[in-house]
């Protein structure tokens, strides 16, 4: 039995009479003081919480823990954080969009691993792929990985821009971590990295388990405290991020990941892991894990470089848009956002603006107006530059209900990607200073069909001057709406029409019309 846990007898006090909970106070949950308690067994429901309703970490079964009551956070956007959100909920056909604004301040730790087993120049990443090695690498200081990510043409930078300084973003960068020299790292192979006995040549990974080794390694060998990572005081870790060396590879590759996927239906929380409990009495650092009770699941995975550069900025902002705004991917065939969406990638290397449809649905940065009526009607670009905030006063994005329901509707918003020579954001072109490789500006038009548990859920609908298979392909820039353009939308019970569009600026307008197609 862990002796940092709370034992049976001690909860039934906290249970039965409250005044005898020797909890410690945690401050700074909605204002709200209480305490963190550890159940002692596996329960078959949840327990009562004593006092208030600040959060309580619970052992539901084995080493698999949540929170109760439940508490959103940067880490935890809704109750089923280990869904990928924008897709089907289980057992049910309706898309989930998070529902929490991704707003304050949030600090992630990132972790370097080296495995001394591994060399990038000569070592194949994926031993399915000969031409994985890395001819000339060379190991970048964690110095330069700070400066990198930390940078106003960062990660840091870019959601601080495009949140309208709603979300504020920085990284501790932390010194490389050697499996040579860590008690809890091990060697790539064969542990992380395996091949099958059954079956030669097809190769298996521990995600997982590498993902665990590493926050041992960060607590018990770098002293990192993981509690100080949790800015939303929901007793869960805001989330991390690997960054191993090399590019990428089988073992870890580049996304979001979970270190505990386990699902249980009758509970309305996650299920996640325990810092307190990734080691048992028998370690010589139990009482420095025991010390440390925060939850964790959801991290990144990122490699080192990509062609000798550091991961582009593009990659960062697309892997922690899972982790923060929860969206999936979508830039498959054949409803890819291409790149004007950030959950489609969004260039390459350097991101651009997420779409004012993501900072409407996943984000809550901003918010649409409804049109109810034919008329013409005006949108400012939602490009700002920081630190320039969102105006409450401009209309950035417009939403059309289709037969007036709210789960299926058109969003329209302006993208006038002016260069930053211009005056227009650094965020506005795939690469600075090349002005060619801005997309398409003018009027962007989504269908969002919140019915659908496919793909289909986003569609970017496209001016019929395009091939219909342009939103087949991943990095397409074309796809806005432009004078000379207009978008006929019909189905069996209504026909929308938007036509007489503005010229790509600041500002676009455009006509909009309906009638009904039932007598």
């Amino acid at each position: 039995m862990r002796t940092n846990r709370i034992v049976l007898f001690s909860f039934l006090l906290c249970v039965f009479f409250p005044q005898y909970s020797a909890a410690q106070p945690l401050h700074g949950c909605d204002g709200i003081e209480g305490g963190s308690v550890i159940v002692d067994f596996p329960w078959k429901g949840l327990p009562r919480i004593c006092g208030n309703e600040a959060p309580v970490i619970v052992e539901i079964f084995g080493d698999n823990w949540t929170v109760q009551p439940f508490v959103p956070g940067f880490s935890l956007l809704d109750n089923r954080s280990h869904i990928v959100y924008g897709s089907s909920l289980y057992n049910s056909g309706i898309a989930h969009m998070p529902t929490l604004p991704i707003v304050g301040s949030v600090k992630i730790p990132v972790f370097m691993v080296d495995w001394s087993d591994f060399n990038p120049v000569t070592d194949e990443s994926n031993h399915n792929n000969p031409s994985s090695t890395f001819p000339g690498y060379i190991k970048r200081t964690p110095d330069e990985l700070d400066v990198y990510l930390n940078s106003p043409y960062g990660p840091s930078g870019y959601f601080q821009e495009c949140s309208g300084g709603l979300l504020s973003v920085s990284f501790d960068v932390f010194g490389w971590m050697e499996s040579s020299s860590s008690a809890y790292i091990k060697d790539k192979e064969p542990y992380y990295y395996y091949e099958s006995t059954k079956s030669p040549g097809s190769w298996y990974t521990r995600k997982a388990d590498f993902a665990k080794d590493v926050l041992r390694a960060a607590v018990a060998e770098l002293g990192v405290d993981l509690t100080q990572y949790d800015s939303d005081n929901n007793l869960v870790l805001d989330g991390f991020v690997i960054v191993y060396e090399g590019h990428a590879g089988k073992l870890a590759g580049t996304n979001l990941s979970w270190t505990n996927t386990s699902y249980y239906p009758s509970l309305n929380t996650p299920a996640l892991n325990n810092v307190a409990s990734l080691v048992d009495v028998n370690d010589p650092n139990f009482e420095l894990f025991s010390s440390q009770q925060i939850l964790f699941s959801r991290y990144c995975n990122i490699p080192e470089q990509t062609f000798g550069d550091f991961s582009s900025v593009a990659t960062w902002a697309h892997e922690l848009g899972h982790l923060w705004l929860g969206y999936r991917d979508y830039y498959f065939s054949p409803t890819s956002l291409g790149v004007y969406g950030l959950s489609a990638g969004s260039g390459y290397p350097n991101p651009l603006h997420p779409s004012a449809m993501e900072k409407y649905i996943f984000a809550h940065w901003l918010a649409p107006e409804e049109i109810l009526e034919d008329g013409t009607y005006s949108l400012r670009n939602h490009h700002i530059v920081s630190p320039a905030a969102y105006d409450a006063n401009e209309v950035y994005l417009y939403k059309i209900n289709i037969n007036d329901d709210p789960n299926h509707f058109l969003l329209l918003e302006n993208r006038y990607f002016l260069p930053e020579a211009d005056g227009g954001s650094y965020f506005n072109l795939e690469v600075p200073g090349q002005a060619e490789t801005a997309p398409e500006s003018g009027l962007i038009v989504f269908e969002v069909n919140l019915y659908s548990s496919d793909r289909d859920q986003l569609r970017l609908l496209i001016p019929d001057r395009l091939p219909p298979e342009t939103t087949n392909y991943t990095n397409f820039n074309v796809g806005a709406f432009q004078p000379g353009d207009d978008l006929d939308y019909s189905n069996e019970k209504v026909r929308i029409i938007i036509d007489e569009i503005t010229s790509p600026g600041e500002v676009v307008s455009f006509r909009f019309s309906s009638e009904s197609l039932v007598n």
